[in-house]
């Protein structure tokens, strides 16, 4: 047939034709040659386009779908009957921009913090996309950056926001976010390079110890974000009470309360950053005036949502003052990595990689915190989350003396003298073992002696049988013929036989 594959007169089948054919370049292998690798016919910026527009679509769907559903919902109420349905379009798709760092104005407050879930969210769903769509070459990635970058801005004009901070931001988030998305999907794609490799370039102009203080202080800010997220937990187990208490005072449906908790689930990482500033000693708000840190806790009028059963508003108790110990430990952990790592253990090579250890974590923690900080709602609500050049430079100090003190402890001059100091220690140990053994000894001594003066000093009885036993003397008796002769020591006696 025409779209088939034919048999020759040889009796051997012939290349594939028309449909089938394609049907096996889709599938990545020939009919008659067995598997190869897939290798699509387009061009690689174009498969970066279609990752990028692919991802864009979902997870806008995913935002703008339930958006429409509530007002389908609530369509029958007369309140809403001057409601549109693209209103509801609207909706998600501010929250989309949002997510990915561009201001949302409503009703005149502007919303400013960025729920870090959903962008993260976003940045998964790219890296889906790249890993599967998307062929790993340079050119693809560049695409699929510009094609996300532009359609963010794209979207800031369909949502009716446009103006210059919102376009500005777009184009700059839509590309931080695709970068790490797509960026991510590159480098762990089956047949994509290493990000080692990616980055050498960039990195080989750098020197060792920067290279080695950046890596260490990424570690250290992954390390402390655990941390946080961990402290997270434990506050949400122990405010589930309040939590429970105010969605019960809300008298959500059950619908309202799913909802509810999918929109609170995208500030989770922003509550994770909270904790952070809060390990820190820094603190962090929820409201113009109020503060809560390890050694302070000032509440206020706060609006009504299970999200503020979470945050701990008792009093402190005094042994939270040690909690920014645990960012200490962090550059400790972080120092133990650099001295693994590095190879000049020179004092100035690792001078300038402790001090971009603690560089690095204090700009990234910093940058993470300024994102989980803004405005939420009017009035009070536009101060919520923690000064992020306060808290970066805090945990920056707090680091800096956790890897110094790991790296003073960890040198080879430091490890020497402490040898040293080990060794004279021992000895010392060891001499006063020594003496106090021999005076021990010396004391055993004069008690034997003691008691042998006792012994010879004794009388009575047992001195004249112990005089009796030394000098008895001792007797032998010789017979020789009739006579019989005894001899003791110093006396000597003769006796004749007597005759009968």
């Amino acid at each position: 047939p025409a779209c088939g594959a034919g048999v020759g007169d040889d009796g051997w089948m012939s290349a594939p034709t028309g449909a089938l054919a394609v049907l096996g370049r889709r599938r990545g292998r020939v009919i008659d040659g067995g598997p190869t690798t897939h290798r699509s016919e387009h061009s690689p910026w174009l498969s970066g386009v279609l990752a990028a527009a692919q991802a864009c679509v979902l997870t806008v769907l995913l935002l703008t779908l339930p958006a429409l559903v509530v007002f389908v919902l609530s369509s029958g109420d007369p309140s809403n009957a001057d409601v549109g349905w693209f209103s509801s379009v609207q909706v998600g798709l501010a929250l989309w921009l949002l997510g990915h760092g561009v201001p949302v104005a409503v009703g005149g407050t502007t919303i400013s913090m960025v729920p870090l879930g959903l962008s993260l969210l976003c940045a998964f769903v790219l890296h889906a996309s790249a890993r599967r769509s998307m062929r790993p070459a340079a050119a693809a990635y560049g695409a699929g950056v510009a094609t996300y970058a532009g359609a963010t801005v794209l979207l800031v004009l369909v949502a009716g926001l446009a103006g210059v901070p919102q376009l500005v931001m777009a184009a700059l988030g839509g590309a931080v976010v695709a970068a790490l998305g797509l960026g991510s999907g590159y480098v762990t794609h089956p047949e994509g390079p290493r990000l080692a490799e990616v980055l050498e370039p960039l990195t080989s102009r750098l020197p060792a110890w920067l290279r080695l203080g950046m890596r260490a202080g990424f570690i250290a800010t992954a390390l402390g974000v655990g941390a946080a997220t961990i402290l997270l937990v434990v506050w949400v187990f122990a405010g589930r009470g309040p939590t429970l208490d105010i969605v019960e005072s809300l008298g959500v449906t059950s619908f309202d309360a799913v909802a509810l908790a999918a929109a609170q689930s995208m500030f989770a990482a922003d509550l994770a950053l909270w904790a952070l500033a809060w390990i820190s000693g820094v603190g962090f708000s929820f409201g113009t005036g109020t503060l809560f840190s390890p050694t302070t806790a000032v509440a206020g009028p706060m609006p009504v949502v299970p999200l503020v059963g979470t945050i701990p508003t008792g009093q402190p108790a005094a042994a939270w003052v040690v909690v920014p110990a645990v960012v200490v430990l962090v550059g400790v952990v972080a120092g133990i990595f650099v001295h693994r790592s590095v190879a000049d253990r020179a004092w100035t090579t690792l001078f300038g990689a402790l001090l971009t250890v603690a560089g690095t974590t204090g700009v990234t923690v910093g940058v993470l915190v300024s994102l989980a900080s803004g405005g939420v709602g009017p009035g009070r609500m536009q101060d919520v989350g923690a000064d992020a050049f306060v808290v970066g430079l805090v945990v920056a100090g707090e680091v800096l003396v956790g890897v110094a003190l790991a790296a003073v402890l960890l040198h080879p001059t430091s490890l020497a003298w402490f040898r040293s100091v080990g060794g004279r220690v021992r000895g010392a140990v060891r001499r006063d073992g020594g003496e106090t053994a021999g005076r021990a000894q010396g004391t055993a001594g004069q008690g034997t002696a003691g008691q042998g003066t006792t012994a010879t000093a004794r009388t009575g009885p047992s001195a004249r049988t112990a005089r009796t036993t030394l000098t008895t003397p001792t007797t032998r008796t010789v017979t020789s013929g009739g006579s019989t002769t005894s001899s003791a020591s110093g006396t000597t006696s003769t006796s004749a036989p007597s005759a009968d």
